[in-house]
């Protein structure tokens, strides 16, 4: 089976060479995919991550970065014609839109 994008979701894959060890290339590089909760604009982005260990000992952890992808930032869809708003311009605007 492919690998199939979901909206809010993201993968990493290992490069397809291995990487040098003294390289500051990135352990692992994918998609990501983020959709607005409000104007339900979708945008995607390329993540990078590499494996790092502290200095001062401990648990190795993944440093990540994140960047928009080409063609990847997203529009907000057109904002819906409030036809209850302009019908009656005589009213109040609280009483000719439901907040």
């Amino acid at each position: 089976m492919a690998f199939q994008q979901r909206p809010n979701s993201g993968a990493l894959f290992p490069p397809k060479e291995p990487n040098p060890a003294d390289s500051n290339r990135p352990n692992a590089t994918g998609p990501l995919v983020v959709e607005c909760p409000h104007c339900k604009a979708v945008s995607k982005f390329e993540i990078s991550a590499w494996t790092k260990v502290p200095k001062s000992g401990g648990k190795k952890f993944m440093s990540l970065s994140v960047k928009v992808a080409k063609g990847g930032a997203g529009k907000p869809p057109a904002p819906p014609s409030d036809a209850a708003a302009d019908a009656e311009p005589d009213k109040p605007l609280e009483e000719r839109v439901a907040f």
